[in-house]
């Protein structure tokens, strides 16, 4: 599993330590490897979020506009109507399937 810490979190657990990405994080029994930190003053869906891990799932038990949020950043050479345009593309195949 995957996991990025918020920025209060990473302060306060490894002391800002540079060096974090890579490193194993033990939740609830599970080995979670560290593939970043949040930039200070994320705070998604709330301010008490210290942590966010991927998540395995299978097929939705339904397909609506509230099944899934997502959080993105977008790539350096990117626009926002370019991503607003391929979220476009991938929400219209997803409605054909």
């Amino acid at each position: 599993d995957l996991i990025v810490l918020s920025h209060a979190y990473w302060l306060r657990k490894f002391g800002g330590d540079r060096n974090v990405v890579g490193q194993t994080l033990r939740l609830n029994d599970a080995a979670c490897t560290i593939v970043g930190v949040a930039q200070p003053g994320a705070r998604f869906p709330r301010r008490e979020i210290d942590l966010w891990r991927n998540r395995r799932i299978g097929a939705p038990p339904r397909r609506g506009p509230y099944y899934l949020t997502a959080v993105a950043r977008l790539a350096s050479d990117a626009t926002p109507a370019s991503a607003r345009t391929n979220l476009n593309s991938v929400a219209d195949g997803l409605k054909r399937q």
